[in-house]
Parts: structure tokens; C-alpha cells; sequence
């Protein structure tokens, strides 16, 4: 057994240069390991929190990444928790609504360029063009249940989040509850959508974790 961890490797060839296997392999493995840990700490950032009665408190998510990410696109999806968007123009419910509205100019500031929700009231997409790190953008609008006009942010609690980022990096995330504050909602993330590039390494890791299970 022990004379085993000195027998050579086997060694092939590709294309007349012949390599070691397994130390391909396993360079391989490290390589793509670094590249994606590089990747990860390179993740930029949002936060996202709903406190209270949603009816009269501004919606707020602010920009915190800290390597000149923007934030381009923000997709917030209610259909998990059952709840919808109640806007007078486009009903979820029968109390009175309120309808999506930029708030404190923050519009402006971020460079919005629309927020539409989607004909089912579940799902809310914004679009931005100027919305750098450190800003913030905040909004109204009226979210209801299915039971009562009253949601609290503790209500929306697995609905799901979608951030779009100017270096082509989404973050995937989804509303969970605040410690210490019982009626609170915060945005968590859950996964990452790799920056281009990054995928084709994602590609090559698992064709060598392939190759190495065989």
C-alpha cells in the first residue's frame, strides 16, 4: 500500500504533450476555486428592509456596494408570501390603494427610469441608470393580503428579490425576518448570478470535478 505512493502516475497525452492527470486535475480544481472566491468577494451589495404598516412607510433599498457597482435593476416578487400590490389604477383589492410613486426626489437621484408592476399585482420591476453606491432610493406604493388591506413588513416575509448590477452580476435573494423586530422584513441574499466570464469558469470546474470523479 504504502509502495503505491510512490509508483508513477499514469500519464497521458493530448494532442502529442503528454501531463500528469491527476495534478491537472487538481491544479485545475484549485485554480477554479480562487477565480470563484475571487468572484465572491467581489459581490456588491443592497440593503433592503420594510418595517411596519406598508400603507404609510416608504418602500427604501440602498445602493452598498464599495467598488463602484451601480445598481441598474430591482425586481421584487410578492407572489411567495400571498400578497399583491394594491395601486388605484390597478386593483388587488377592494380598499383604497396607493399607487407606485418615487419618493424625496430619490427618483431623480438614482437615475429611474421605470417601475411597473406586473398584471398579476405580484411581481414590482424598476429600471436605473444612475444609482451609485451610497444612494438610495425609496417609493410608495400599497400592498395588501389576502384577508386584510393591512400588511405589515413581517407579512411579506419569502418574498423574493432581484438586484442587477452594472459589472453584470444579479444577486438572488429573498425577504426574512428581522431579530429583535417582530413586524420588520430584511432583504437577504441566496445566490449569485456570475458576472460574464465567470459562468465558462463555472463550465470548466464542473467538467473537471467530472473528469476527476471518473
Amino acid at each position: 500500500m504504502a509502495g503505491d505512493l510512490f509508483r508513477p502516475r499514469r500519464r497521458y497525452s493530448v494532442g502529442g504533450n503528454a501531463f500528469n492527470r491527476a495534478a491537472f486535475v487538481s491544479g485545475a480544481v484549485v485554480l477554479l476555486g480562487c477565480l470563484l472566491t475571487s468572484n465572491a468577494h467581489a459581490t456588491p451589495s443592497l440593503g433592503f428592509q420594510v418595517d411596519g404598516d406598508t400603507y404609510g412607510s416608504f418602500f427604501a433599498i440602498a445602493n452598498l456596494s464599495d467598488a463602484g457597482e451601480e445598481v441598474t435593476g430591482f425586481r421584487l416578487d410578492l407572489a411567495p408570501a400571498g400578497i399583491c400590490f394594491d395601486q388605484i389604477a390597478q386593483p388587488c383589492d377592494s380598499s383604497s390603494g396607493v399607487d407606485f410613486a418615487a419618493a424625496d426626489e430619490t427618483g431623480t437621484s438614482t437615475g429611474l427610469v421605470s417601475g411597473v408592476v406586473d398584471v398579476n399585482e405580484t411581481l414590482l420591476t424598476l429600471v436605473f441608470n444612475d444609482f451609485d453606491p451610497g444612494e438610495d432610493f425609496r417609493w410608495v406604493i400599497d400592498v395588501d393580503g389576502p384577508t386584510s388591506p393591512t400588511v405589515y413588513g413581517n407579512e411579506m416575509i419569502g418574498s423574493l428579490a432581484e438586484v442587477d448590477f452594472s459589472n453584470g452580476q444579479t444577486l438572488l435573494g429573498e425577504l426574512v425576518a428581522v431579530p429583535g423586530n417582530p413586524d420588520a422584513s430584511q432583504f437577504t441574499v441566496t445566490g449569485v448570478i456570475p458576472e460574464p466570464g465567470t459562468g465558462v469558469l463555472l463550465s470548466l470546474g464542473l467538467s473537471v470535478l467530472a473528469l476527476r470523479r471518473k
